[in-house]
Order: C-alpha cells, then structure tokens, then sequence
C-alpha cells in the first residue's frame, strides 16, 4: 500500500508502532528451538506479522519445521497480531498491570468502542486526559487472547463508522 501510494505522488501514513505490555509467559523456548540463528529467524518472522493470515503462516511454519509449538509461542503469536491490529486501529499503548488491562489511545472512536463494549462486557471507558479504556481480567483468563477480542470488535466498529456511498452513484 505505501508503493501505491508512492506511485499516486501521496505521502503515506506514518503510525507509531503500539505498545503491548503484558505479564505473560511469551517467548520462544530453547528447548523448543535450540539453535539460535533459528530462533532469531523466527522472532523476525514474528515481527512481521499484520494480519491473522500471517499468524496462520507463522504457527504453520512453526508446526512445521519444529513441531507442535508450546503455550509460550502461541503467546507470542498472539501479542504479536495484537502489536499489528493495535497499530492499525490507532492505538498507543496496551498494558497489563496485575489483573488490569489498559487500552490508551490518541483519538476517541465511540462508534468502534460501542462493537468492543458489546462483545466483552466490562469495558469500562475512563474520563481522562487522554482517555482510555480499562478491564478486568477474571482469573485464569488470558490477557492476549482477551486483547484480541478487543481489538478484533473495536475494527469491526471502525468499518461500521466509515462513511457509506449511496447507491447509484
């Protein structure tokens, strides 16, 4: 997209990378992969990561070169579809403290927030300067998995804010 844009004479958007701040177990294992050149191949594979068709790539390459992966890769998987989405829907920063996750962001989307408050209820929205969004974890629940579900309905409330074109024209 940024050659197209290229192409046209446009500038592309520059979007800060978001932050993920998470206390969890996200990592890939040396007992998993034992050669570093390895690991580091795949870390940077990881990084690549934009979309959910990436991350299936990513988990098949896994599979498939290594074996099945253990919960820690998943993990990191995880956290990184989620550094992309988040990214793309304009977010700042995401961060677990203890059983707190935060959702900070420049600019206010009502509309996407009204898809993310629907599908998880608890979202609640903090009247700060900036604002931002919190939730608490239930025990035992993974704060990445819970951040996708997050980000997956506020992108899907995005789509719904933009601008229909009318019909026949």
């Amino acid at each position: 997209s940024e050659a197209v844009l290229e192409e046209r004479g446009e500038a592309p958007v520059v979007r800060e990378e978001a932050t993920i701040d998470l206390a969890v177990d996200a990592h890939i294992p040396e007992s998993y992969i034992a050669s570093q050149a390895q690991r580091i191949d795949m870390y940077k594979k990881l990084s690549l990561i934009l979309t959910e068709d990436d991350r299936s790539d990513v988990l098949d390459e896994f599979c498939d070169r290594f074996g099945e992966p253990p919960r820690p890769v998943l993990r990191l998987l995880d956290v990184a579809l989620a550094r992309a989405l988040a990214t793309r829907a304009g977010f700042s920063r995401i961060e677990q403290r203890e059983s707190d996750l935060k959702f900070s962001f420049p600019s206010l989307s009502l509309a996407a927030w009204s898809e993310a408050f629907i599908a998880l209820p608890g979202l609640r929205m903090v009247n700060a300067s900036p604002p931002y969004v919190t939730y608490r974890l239930p025990r035992g629940k993974d704060p990445a998995e819970t951040i996708l579900t997050v980000l997956f309905a506020y992108l899907a409330g995005m789509q719904d804010d933009t601008p229909k074109k009318e019909e026949g024209k």
